[in-house]
């Protein structure tokens, strides 16, 4: 499909959640006018509009006498004719249905004319609840549902957009189908102008649902799960919607009031779709070839053939019986509700084997859904039970029906809800672990192994104890990291390159996104032991990619193992450069060579200073005493509106200190995707890096974590220098306890690190330095001073921090003149702006 072409994928998710909300919002309409508002009285009997010979007064015959309801309890006789109800006569055919919905579980008097004789009958009416509409509404919703979660999961997908577009028109045209209107029991002509044009719309709409249902569903299996192709598709499938609107079109206009033309056209219609999409599903089934994607289509296949028998049976059930809806015993509709098959083996198919890539949504709403229909369920037994068995008893009282479900669903509800977690956890959960703390055990040891071999086979023992995977394998694509590392060019890599460029994110082999990219059937073949893809990458180079068999369970990836997968692709990266760097520095056997490469490694891990947040303008400086340092200095934009900014000092030199200062990088990078504090990302960071230091080294942290939303800023600092602050012309230092990383064992460092957290104004600067600027010395070996330092801040607050930076720079390079620099500079300004 090419409607919204042009849109952006976080717009056609707007539009798509827009869309969602409309349908609902008129499910919502459909059940207040029919179970609130406007629900219609019923006397469990029939009328059959006639005309009196000596009046022009409307006359009821009565009909249809249900064997032991009000109308039989009342006397009723089939043939009585109805002509007036509360001694109210009729003038106009939609006036008795009127007036009969005007009362509410109550006695009312019907005036009769039987055999000749006028007589009066006492009779109890009641509200009707319309089980085959509650029926499709349910059905209808979790269409709905599942349709959202695939046409959000995937909104560029063309089968992610048909099936979405479906669930729609399901979800308020199966309503019509019920045989209920979904504006309740009123009379047109009590309402106003503006009342009938809003009824007109809804109608109109709950029509256009009605009428898309059966093109959708052809359209829909004529591309899924394979596009269906054929001379004159594109005809096709227009001729599909113009032959299933175009009959209700001309009845409309003609008048449509053939009700028995428009019956045939109703059952006839759907039907016949069902069957067609029915055909196209199984031939585009049989070309699937891959066993687990054609497991997860034969249950949808199960779930239509379930669904489609639901459909059938109400379909013959109500044109063989010919009653109304509201004579027909609701036990005879519970085959109905079959029908929920459909969209319920969709749910279950996206999430156990990830067709659509849809399980991270599926997930999380599946213990919500599972409750909601079962309070559902439970809502309809109650109510069925009250109005069968109870109804003399309780006399239609809605406010003891409602006292009463209120305390069956507060004592139910957490029995319901443990059920459905519990049934979660044991179908789709059992290999859950906890893969952030794994991996950051685990990084500490695998960023700086040297070797491509060691490292592959590190990443695959503890993949197969913790995912369960054991096909795996590294595959390094970037020219330049082939020839440093002496790596054979295989076919495998090459295509793997074509998929890969431009792609970031993992790619499931299985999706269907990976068979639309226009792969020949030689290179799909190449792929065929391959289920999972996650590229390498350094900033926005491509390195290579870990490709992963299935896993020992037979299931597919979860979304836990897919950002599991991709941490290590991170780490993979930072160890496929520190590898190039090993190889390079023991052939070239040159301390100058070595020098530069370390240096670049350096440099490449600083951020950049392009614009994290509107409301921060940051600007930073690295520069080392020697060709390379032990200072660095990091900004991660954690959330939206959470930024971290963090720099750190590495009390060695040269080289030790530059393997430090990306080893302590790394850790603070991992950490902060698990961590929420900067005294917890610190107190981490000691605990993975604290043996892995030699004895006379150690590093000293400052973090600061800026959350722009709610206007604070948490600081903690290991050893640090401390922060400045500037607010309203006015500098402080904000000292917090910490000893530096790597100096105490864990229990010691964390009895003295301390957090603190404050609120954030428009036009604070806070500055952040090593201790490289304020002890840099001049000619006489004078150092320049936290004074100066502080002072240079206050004086440029008013300023940009790239102003601060340059000024801050000249006045180091003024006050040093002829000497060098002698020890690492680096500092961080950020000004706080308005929004």
């Amino acid at each position: 499909m090419k409607l919204f072409k042009n849109i952006s994928e976080n717009n056609r998710r707007f539009l798509i959640l827009v869309l969602a909300f409309i349908c609902l919002l008129l499910n919502i309409i459909a059940f207040e006018n029919n179970f609130i508002s406007k629900r219609m009285t019923t006397d469990d009997c029939l009328w059959i509009d006639t005309k009196h010979k000596d009046t022009a007064h409307t006359k009821l015959i009565i009909t249809q006498i249900i064997k032991d309801g009000v109308a039989d309890q009342a006397g009723l006789k089939d043939g009585d004719i109805l002509i007036a109800i509360n001694g109210v006569e009729f003038t106009e055919t939609l006036l008795p249905m009127d007036l009969l919905n005007r009362y509410s579980n109550e006695y009312i008097t019907y005036t009769i004319v039987r055999n000749g004789q006028i007589l009066d009958a006492k009779i109890w009416v009641y509200k009707f609840i319309s089980y085959s509409f509650l029926i499709f509404w349910v059905i209808g919703l979790a269409f709905l549902f599942v349709g959202t979660i695939v046409g959000y999961s995937k909104p560029k997908e063309s089968t992610s957009k048909l099936f979405f577009f479906f669930s729609c028109a399901a979800s308020i045209g199966l309503i019509l189908y019920s045989g209920t209107s979904p504006i309740g029991a009123i009379n047109p002509s009590m309402l106003s102008s503006w009342q009938k044009i809003t009824v007109t719309t809804i109608n109109i709409l709950f029509i256009a649902g009605m009428l898309l249902i059966p093109p959708l569903y052809v359209h829909l299996f004529s591309t899924f799960p394979v596009k269906y192709e054929f001379k004159r598709r594109k005809l096709f499938i227009v001729l599909a919607y113009v032959i299933a609107i175009t009959p209700e079109v001309v009845l409309l206009i003609i008048g449509g009031n053939n009700s028995t033309l428009m019956n045939v056209f109703l059952t006839a219609i759907p039907v016949l779709y069902f069957f067609a999409g029915s055909r196209f599903f199984r031939k585009s089934l049989k070309k699937v070839t891959d066993p687990v994607l054609k497991k997860s289509l034969s249950i949808i296949s199960k779930g239509f053939m379930i669904g489609g028998a639901g459909i059938a049976y109400y379909l013959l059930y109500t044109k063989i019986n010919n009653q109304p809806v509201f004579l027909i015993n609701p036990l005879y509709l519970i085959p109905t509700i079959l029908v929920i098959a459909i969209p319920i083996s969709f749910g279950y198919s996206i999430m156990k084997y990830r067709i659509l890539d849809t399980e991270f949504l599926v997930k999380k709403s599946l213990v919500f859904g599972i409750v909601t229909i079962g309070i559902i369920l439970l809502y309809l037994v109650l109510v069925y039970f009250m109005n069968s068995y109870f109804k003399e008893v309780f006399k239609g009282n809605n406010q003891l029906l409602i006292i009463t479900f209120i305390i069956i669903f507060t004592f139910s509800f957490d029995f319901v809800n443990k059920r459905a977690k519990a049934f979660v956890d044991k179908q789709f959960f059992r290999e859950n672990y906890n893969y952030r703390k794994s991996l950051l055990e685990f990084s500490k040891d695998i960023s700086y192994i040297s070797n491509t071999e060691d490292l592959i086979s590190k990443i695959r023992d503890f993949l197969m104890n913790t995912v369960g995977i054991e096909a795996f394998n590294l595959r390094v694509i970037n020219q330049r990291y082939i020839k440093s590392l002496d790596l054979s060019h295989k076919e495998i890599d090459v295509l793997l390159k074509k998929i890969l460029t431009g792609n970031q994110e993992a790619i499931l082999v299985n999706a269907f996104n990976v068979h639309e990219i226009g792969l020949t059937d030689t290179e799909k073949a190449q792929l065929k032991e391959i289920s999972l893809i996650i590229p390498i990458y350094l900033k926005d180079e491509l390195l290579g990619a870990l490709t992963f068999g299935m896993k020992h369970s037979g299931k597919a990836f979860s979304e836990e193992d897919i950002d599991l997968l991709k941490s290590f692709a991170s780490q993979s990266a930072i160890s496929l450069e520190n590898t190039r760097l090993n190889v390079e520095q023991i052939n070239k056997q040159k301390y100058e060579d070595e020098v530069n490469i370390a240096k670049r490694i350096q440099y490449s891990l600083l951020p950049d200073n392009n614009i994290i947040h509107t409301k921060m303008d940051i600007a930073g400086y690295s520069e080392p005493a020697r060709e390379i340092g032990g200072d660095f200095y990091d900004i991660i934009k954690l959330s939206d509106d959470r930024v971290l900014v963090a720099i750190a000092d590495v009390s060695d030199k040269g080289i030790p200190a530059a393997l430090y200062m990306s080893q302590v990088q790394a850790m603070l990078q991992f950490a902060s995707e698990i961590f929420v504090s900067p005294m917890e990302i610190l107190t981490e960071i000691n605990k993975q890096i604290y043996d892995q230091l030699n004895r006379y080294s150690f590093v000293t942290i400052l973090i600061a974590i800026f959350d722009v939303k709610n206007n604070i800023v948490k600081v903690a600092r290991a050893g640090h220098t401390p922060l400045i602050r500037v607010r309203n012309g006015k500098s402080e230092n904000i000292y917090t306890k910490g000893i530096g990383i790597g100096l105490d064992r864990q229990d010691i460092f964390n009895n003295n690190i301390e957090e603190v957290t404050m609120e954030l104004k428009e036009g604070d600067v806070y500055f952040m330095y090593s201790d490289g600027v304020s002890e840099a010395m001049d000619e006489k070996r004078e150092l320049f001073g936290s004074e100066n330092v502080e002072r240079i801040v206050k004086d440029n607050s008013n300023g940009t921090p790239e102003m601060l930076k340059t000024n801050l720079l000249s006045g180091l390079s003024d006050f040093r003149k002829t000497a060098s620099i002698n020890d690492d500079i680096t500092f961080v300004g950020i000004k706080i702006m308005k929004d």
